[in-house]
């Protein structure tokens, strides 16, 4: 193994107060044993991961499996599937069993025992569903699949789909059960507390397309859905993860505005931004519910695929890296409190314009470094300048700084008392000396901020209009 990536983040909390942090880093792993594009996998019992199916570079669906194992950190070949499948779903049966649902334009579903020694067929999904479907397991031990796409050449405006079925896990069969109000696909499902369903976003086809802010509640006991208070933003391919308050958080989906709802109030909160995970993203809870890893993929590759650790004590981003290779729908699944294993995905190599399947396996470990707070900000070492001439100014000023390397970054202007009004530029620069000219002939005399954002530290400059 090597390590691929460490980066340091700093965040400034107040000025004058600098906290240097080094937060985890990659290490690059055994990769499986087949290149896999739009797989699948889970957990086992025993701490192992379980990949399955997935295409390769060219051809139908695998039916192959392997195991990722936690002890040797290699891949292992597991039993074949009944049938090839990708684009499915992965379930932990309560018995530690591993359900496999359907996939792209497959209805057929199987059940690998919880020894890991074969897969049985059990009953078939009532409709087809080809992808963006969602699955959840309940807390009375069945399974729902919401949603999804089918591509219905018939009619159009149904290839947005309202159906759900229950898989009644006592007696192993699949039950059609009410729909929901919107048809949708590319949506998030999430169980509460109380054990009901909250579907959040998605794209829609039903009336024409577009991406959705409604979001819908599933009530197990009265079996139907209602319509509850929709987001501030319209959202697809995000991520929605449930806090030990109750509350979920939703982040991503083409907005970097995260979302905060409280089930209690039916209300919608917004909460910090994210620097790069605005597109689809992977969330997994670490260390005891203080980050959420966010493993993302931007949409059309504008930018590299990359990664962001957000904090849920304070609601905001305190770390983001790139990924050198631009690899989309990786199965990102959780180790412990500390890792999280990325495998495969759909991969484009610049070089030949080529999209194929990687096999790419890679860990994040939150333990690799340590964080340390430092109050002196002369201490910190010196990779880019960042000033701003003339200051005072008059409707507009130029902001100029310095990079050592060619790196990712990000440069704002934010109010005295913290609010965000101007993004002046966020991509990639080379290394060398880089100006940008700063319009505010639309705000008001007073003092301000430029924020400046990169894959190795965070700057910060005072800066004052006087018309």
């Amino acid at each position: 193994m090597r390590i691929e990536k460490i980066f340091i983040c700093l965040m400034i909390f107040s000025i004058g107060q600098i906290s240097a942090q080094k937060i985890g880093g990659w290490v690059v792993t055994d990769p499986m044993n087949e290149k896999r594009r739009y797989h699948a996998g889970i957990q086992l019992d025993n701490g192992n991961i379980l990949i399955t199916g997935g295409y390769g570079v060219s051809g139908p669906a695998s039916n192959s499996s392997e195991i990722f194992g936690l002890t040797n950190l290699k891949w292992n070949v597991s039993v074949f599937m009944k049938k090839g499948r990708g684009y499915h779903n992965l379930i932990k049966l309560n018995d530690g069993s591993i359900i496999a649902i359907g996939g792209y334009n497959e209805r057929t579903c199987e059940i690998l025992d919880k020894d890991l020694t074969i897969w049985t067929y059990t009953d078939s999904l009532k409709m087809n569903r080809w992808y963006g479907q969602n699955v959840v397991l309940m807390q009375n031990g069945n399974v729902m699949i919401i949603g999804g796409y089918n591509g219905n050449l018939s009619d159009p405006s149904k290839r947005a789909i309202k159906e759900c079925e229950i898989y009644n896990y006592p007696e192993k069969i699949w039950e059609i059960t009410s729909e929901l109000n919107i048809g949708r696909f590319g949506h998030s499902a999430t169980i509460l507390k109380d054990g009901k369903v909250l579907v959040v976003g998605g794209n829609t086809i039903n009336n024409g397309a577009k991406i959705l802010n409604s979001c819908e509640i599933f009530d197990p006991v009265m079996k139907s859905w209602t319509i509850v208070a929709p987001m501030h933003y319209s959202r697809t391919g995000h991520s929605a993860t449930l806090l030990s308050n109750g509350k979920v958080l939703v982040i991503g989906g083409r907005q970097d505005v995260s979302e905060l709802y409280d089930p209690l109030t039916n209300k919608w909160e917004e909460v910090g931004k994210v620097v790069l995970a605005s597109g689809h993203n992977n969330a997994v809870i670490l260390s005891n519910e203080k980050f959420l890893l966010l493993v993302h993929d931007i949409i059309g590759y504008t930018y590299n695929p990359g990664w962001e650790l957000y904090s849920l004590e304070n609601l905001e981003s305190v770390c983001w890296g790139k990924f050198k290779r631009l690899i989309s729908d990786p199965v990102v699944v959780k180790i412990d409190d500390n890792r999280v294993l990325f495998s495969g995905g759909y991969e484009f190599i610049e070089e030949y314009s080529l999209y194929t399947a990687a096999n790419l396996s890679q860990l994040y470990d939150l333990t690799l470094t340590d964080v340390k707070v430092r109050s002196t900000p002369d201490i910190i070492p010196n990779d880019f300048s960042l000033s701003c001439y003339p200051n005072p100014f008059n409707g507009s000023t130029n902001i100029t700084f310095e990079l050592s390397s060619l790196q990712w970054v990000s440069l704002k202007v934010f109010s005295i008392i913290g609010t965000e009004i101007i993004t002046i530029y966020s991509g990639e620069l080379s290394g060398g000396r880089h100006t940008f000219k700063c319009e505010m002939n639309n705000f008001s005399s007073g003092v301000y901020f430029v924020k400046m954002y990169s894959q190795k530290q965070t700057k910060l400059i005072k800066i004052i209009l006087q018309k």
